[in-house]
């Protein structure tokens, strides 16, 4: 299972995922994207100077793609909860973009 919680900045994700990891869920791994691999991505993905449409999606489709190949692909953790998902970066990517939504959406499917 898949959860992600979303929701607009200091409206308490951060804090339901603490609460959660209290719980000591068996089988559960908490995540929060983007996922920031190295410290030039985290610069480059808060920096609103480089944030043009793509690029910003592109980056976040990258932080996406490392975080999957390193944790998310495991067969011993069947629950995963999500502090923000990529899944949200593609709605918010579709208002002002549609055809690099679809685009980011096909890459994810591939």
């Amino acid at each position: 299972m898949y959860v992600a919680l979303e929701g607009i900045d200091g409206s308490g994700k951060s804090t339901q995922i603490e609460m959660l990891k209290q719980e000591k869920l068996p089988n559960t791994f908490f995540v929060r994207e983007p996922y920031y691999f190295s410290p030039e991505i985290k610069k480059l993905l808060l920096n609103q100077k480089y944030a043009n449409p793509a690029a910003h999606t592109l980056l976040f489709l990258a932080s996406h793609a490392e975080l999957y190949t390193k944790y998310l692909n495991q067969t011993d953790k069947s629950n995963i909860i999500s502090d923000r998902s990529l899944y949200s970066t593609i709605a918010y990517t579709y208002g002002y973009n549609r055809d690099l939504a679809k685009k980011t959406k096909n890459i994810l499917n591939s």
